[in-house]
C-alpha cells in the first residue's frame, strides 16, 4: 500500500509539472501574441509614416520645380532691359558724351 500511495504522489507531481509547464506555454503565447499585435501596429504606423513622407517628397519635388520655374522667369526678366530704361539710367553719360564731341568738334574746327 505504501508503494500505491508513492506512485500515486509521484503520479500527482508529474501532473502538477505538466501543468505548470502548459501554464508556462500558455502565457508564453499570451505575450507573443500580444508582441505580434504591438508589431503589426507598429508596421502599420510605419507604412502609413512612409506614405506620409512619400507624399512630401513629391510636393517638394513639385515645389522645387515651380521655384525654378519662377526665378528662371525673374531672372529674364532682370536682364531685359528696354531701350527706355536703358536711356533713363544712363542720361547723364550720354549727354556728358554728346557734349565732348561737340566741344572737340568745335575745338578742332569741324562745326
Amino acid at each position: 500500500m505504501l508503494h500505491g500511495v508513492v506512485t500515486q504522489s509521484k503520479g500527482d507531481d508529474r501532473s502538477l509539472l505538466e501543468l505548470q509547464v502548459l501554464e508556462q506555454i500558455r502565457d508564453s503565447l499570451a505575450t507573443l501574441n500580444t508582441d505580434m499585435r504591438d508589431t503589426r501596429e507598429r508596421v502599420i504606423r510605419l507604412e502609413e509614416r512612409d506614405q506620409r513622407v512619400t507624399a512630401i517628397e513629391t510636393s517638394l519635388a513639385t515645389l522645387d520645380a515651380r521655384v525654378d520655374v519662377l526665378l528662371k522667369d525673374k531672372d529674364r526678366r532682370d536682364g531685359a532691359i528696354t531701350l527706355g530704361s536703358w536711356f533713363a539710367k544712363h542720361w547723364p553719360g550720354i549727354i556728358g558724351f554728346v557734349g565732348t564731341v561737340i566741344v572737340v568738334l568745335q575745338a578742332t574746327g569741324k562745326i
